[in-house]
């Protein structure tokens, strides 16, 4: 196991023993990285802006905030998971040379694109269940048409 990986474990293992429940008491979303603990209540980050009555969304520093001041607006709990990534970036990379600028644009692109795959096999295996469970009498998506 890599020093990385160490330090996420740690730091996954510790936030767990503060929540009060396994996932979001609101939505059920179990991504560790998205909960919080809100008055006794663990929530995802999207779900507790949502009861302070904010849009579920945060600015987010793609090469981070000491880097580049440019944001994108992206969903709440998106950016508690690519924040939590970038915790494993090296933080000794000296910030007058010129390839740290680049090195900080690799590992946010590869945040990215880890994330996001992550994302799509979860939505690829929820539709795989749907398709599993879908019953005889559904209509067919492409016609709107009853299934024979």
């Amino acid at each position: 196991m890599s020093e990385g990986d160490f330090n996420r474990a740690m730091r996954h293992h510790n936030k767990k023993r503060k929540l009060t429940a396994k996932q979001c008491q609101q939505c059920g979303n179990d991504d560790i990285r998205a909960l919080q603990v809100v008055t006794q209540v663990t929530l995802c980050a999207e779900c507790r802006l949502k009861l302070q009555g904010k849009r579920p969304v945060e600015d987010h520093h793609p090469l981070g905030r000491r880097n580049d001041p440019g944001t994108v607006s992206i969903p709440a709990n998106d950016h508690a998971a690519l924040s939590d990534m970038r915790l494993d970036w090296p933080e000794d990379l000296p910030d007058d040379h010129p390839l740290s600028v680049i090195v900080i644009g690799l590992l946010a692109i590869r945040d990215l694109f880890l994330y996001f795959a992550d994302r799509i096999l979860g939505w690829a295996e929820l539709l795989i269940q749907w398709i599993r469970d879908d019953q005889s009498g559904r209509e067919s998506w492409a016609t709107g048409q009853a299934a024979p």
